[in-house]
C-alpha cells in the first residue's frame, strides 16, 4: 500500500477544503490500480508538491513516476502540454489517466534542481530551455489574452476589495500592461506559466528537463516572474534584480524592456492575490512588493 503523506495531506484540505478528503482516501487504491494498470511496481517513498504525488515507480530495471495531481484550471492541461513537447526539454510523459488526473513519466532526479545550481549558469540554462519550451501552442490550452483582459477589468475592485495594498499607480500600469501587452507584437507560444528554478530537475536522457508545468498560450515575455521570485535573496537590491532580468532576457532571445514591463504586471497581480489569501500569502506578498517596487524603479 502507498502511504499518503501526512503533509499532503493536510496541506490539500487546507487548500481545498473537506471535499478533498474523499479525493485523499482514494489515493492509495488509485496508485494500486494504476502501478498495475502500466505494469509498474513502487519504488521508493512518495514525494509532493502543492498540489501532486509522485511516486517513484519500476518496471524491471526501467525507473519511471507515478503523478497524480488535484486538477484545477491551473493543472488539468499539463498532460497535454506534456505531449506537445514530446520530451524536447521537458520531462516525457509515457502515459495518462484523465480520469484521475494521473501521469505517467519519466524519472528525473527530484534531489537536482536548478535552485543548486550557480546563479548565472542556472540563468543560462533555464533561458535556454524556455527557448525550445515556446512552441505553437495546442488549442485546447487556455488563452493568455482571455485571463489578461479579464484581469484587468477586475482588477481595481479586487484592489479594492483586499484593502488597496499595492500603490494605485502600480495597478493602473499593471491593468495598461495586461490590456497593452495582449494586444500584438508577439507571436502566440505555449508557455510553461511556471517556471523556476526548481522546477528544472537534473536527468539522465539530458542535463536538465522542465516539469510540472501550467500552460497558457501567449506571449513568451510574460514567462519570468516565477524566476525572479526564486532564489529572491540572492538579488540583494534593484540592481541585482535589473541583472537577472537581462541574463534571463539574453538566454531566452526575448526583449528586455518587455520582458521587465510583463514581470511587473504579473508581480502586481500576484501581490493582489497573495494579500486576499491573508496570513498563508503573506510571504508571496512580501517577495512580489519587492520584486514589483524595484521593476518600477528601472
Amino acid at each position: 500500500m502507498i502511504a499518503v503523506p501526512d503533509r499532503f495531506a493536510a496541506e490539500t484540505i487546507a487548500r481545498q477544503g473537506e471535499d478533498a478528503r474523499p479525493w485523499l482516501d482514494r489515493l492509495p487504491e488509485v496508485l494500486r490500480g494504476l502501478c498495475g494498470y502500466w505494469g509498474v511496481e513502487p519504488d521508493g517513498q512518495a514525494t509532493h508538491g502543492g498540489l501532486a504525488l509522485v511516486v517513484p515507480v519500476r518496471s524491471g530495471e526501467e525507473r519511471y513516476a507515478i503523478k497524480v495531481t488535484w486538477l484545477d484550471e491551473d493543472t488539468r492541461h499539463e498532460a497535454t502540454a506534456l505531449q506537445r513537447w514530446a520530451g524536447n526539454g521537458a520531462v516525457r510523459l509515457l502515459g495518462e489517466d484523465p480520469v484521475h488526473g494521473a501521469m505517467l513519466l519519466e524519472r528525473l532526479d527530484e534531489t537536482r534542481s536548478l535552485a543548486g545550481e550557480g546563479h548565472d549558469d542556472a540563468c543560462e540554462i533555464v533561458g535556454n530551455l524556455a527557448r525550445r519550451l515556446w512552441v505553437p501552442p495546442p488549442p485546447s490550452v487556455p488563452r493568455l489574452i482571455d485571463e489578461a483582459l479579464l484581469w484587468a477589468a477586475d482588477a481595481h475592485h479586487e484592489w479594492d476589495r483586499v484593502g488597496q495594498p499595492v500603490p494605485h499607480r502600480l495597478v493602473g500600469r499593471a491593468v495598461r500592461a495586461h490590456i497593452e501587452l495582449t494586444s500584438g507584437g508577439y507571436r502566440p507560444s505555449l508557455l510553461h506559466r511556471d517556471l523556476d528554478f526548481t522546477n528544472v530537475l537534473a536527468g539522465r536522457r539530458e542535463p536538465w528537463l522542465a516539469i510540472d508545468p501550467k500552460p497558457i498560450s501567449g506571449d513568451p515575455h510574460y514567462e519570468l516572474l516565477p524566476l525572479l521570485r526564486g532564489r529572491f535573496a540572492e538579488l540583494g537590491n534593484a540592481a541585482g534584480l535589473r541583472r537577472r532580468i537581462a541574463l534571463l532576457a539574453d538566454a531566452s532571445g526575448l526583449d528586455l524592456a518587455r520582458s521587465r514591463e510583463w514581470a511587473l504586471a504579473r508581480a502586481v497581480d500576484e501581490w493582489i492575490s497573495a494579500v486576499g489569501r491573508g496570513p498563508a500569502g503573506q510571504e508571496r506578498a512580501a517577495v512580489v512588493r519587492t520584486v514589483a517596487e524595484w521593476l518600477a524603479e528601472s
